[in-house]
């Protein structure tokens, strides 16, 4: 980008994301955190400021994209995980997150903001994340639109606050789960065999499993992809 004007980039890694985004570090580093990049980027005549997180894994990324995206207006190609608004394009690849925030919101803004993630996301080596194998049947498209993956609490509660009462007290443990009008998909890998145990004894069959939700828990609802990985469908009662 040689018409391009850069500051000096700010690096932070493990705990020191607190010195950058106090209040929101303790969800990335929940994900599994290793370094973040900030830089803004002066740009015919506009300013990007520009954040590319390097995660322990491609999942951790996801986990923090899919946790952050909200009311995308287009889906660029510029990642399976792309998601623009007016203001900030965000996508993950690889094990890496990357934010970018214009000033103004314009369509020229946008554009820059769509050319400088190009350029991030052609240095990005990695293979792309497929998710097939916790949601086995599910479409694509409906992994890229709506599922998100939580680590911990603090993804549960920003990803769908109501199951937050469901993973309390357990922890060593990765989630896919898809909503929609009718059920909850939840599929989970443990860390160990006898963690993933810990969930059926706290499920309850045909009896509604968070109140106030009308969740409830079919046995055929509850199955073992492996001995460490579940699958689990919540209904809702209509």
């Amino acid at each position: 980008m040689p018409e391009a004007d850069f500051s000096s980039a700010r690096t932070f890694s493990g705990t020191a994301l607190y010195g950058y985004i106090n209040g929101g570090a303790d969800l990335y580093l929940e994900y599994g955190f290793i370094a973040a990049q900030v830089t803004e980027i002066n740009y015919r005549g506009g300013n990007y400021k520009t954040a590319i997180y390097r995660m322990t894994d491609p999942e951790a990324a996801f986990g923090i994209y899919s946790v952050s995206r909200f009311k995308c207006a287009q889906k660029p190609a510029v990642s399976d995980f792309t998601c623009q608004t007016g203001y900030h394009l965000q996508f993950c690849r690889g094990s890496y997150y990357v934010s970018i925030i214009n000033g103004r919101g314009s369509g020229e803004d946008k554009d820059a903001s769509l050319e400088i993630a190009k350029i991030i996301a052609g240095k990005i080596r990695e293979p792309v994340l497929d998710l097939t194998s916790y949601l086995p049947g599910t479409s694509k498209e409906e992994i890229q639109n709506n599922c998100f993956l939580a680590r911990g609490r603090l993804g549960v509660v920003n990803g769908s606050p109501d199951l937050e009462d469901f993973f309390k007290g357990i922890s060593g443990y990765t989630a896919v789960i898809l909503e929609d009008e009718e059920k909850t998909v939840i599929s989970v890998k443990c860390s160990t065999e006898e963690l993933c145990r810990e969930f059926p004894g706290f499920l309850k069959n045909d009896k509604e499993v968070l109140p106030g939700t009308g969740l409830t828990l079919h046995p055929d609802d509850l199955r073992k992809i492996s001995d460490n990985h579940l699958y689990i469908v919540l209904r809702r009662k209509i």
